[in-house]
């Protein structure tokens, strides 16, 4: 079973809290979705000089490159 890794996106939003952009994506992975609620709040605290009226945290799934450990025989 692969594992799955949750990373925390951090979002820009309009007045309403609505029409959110990506800022960035905490280099930090987590192993479930309520660890990741968990550490949203001191880490929105880090981001209090964005240019949006709303800024949150959006815990899920990684959809980056996942990396996988296998052994290679030197050629020859």
């Amino acid at each position: 079973m692969t594992p799955v890794l949750i990373v925390m996106a951090i979002l820009g939003c309009a007045d309403a809290g609505d029409r959110c952009q990506t800022v960035k994506v905490e280099p930090v992975t987590y192993a479930s979705v309520a660890t990741c609620n968990a550490a949203a709040e001191a880490t929105l605290g880090r981001y209090t000089g964005l240019t949006y009226p709303v800024v949150a945290a959006s815990c899920q799934q990684s959809t980056g490159p996942t990396l996988v450990a296998a052994e290679v025989q030197p050629a020859g």
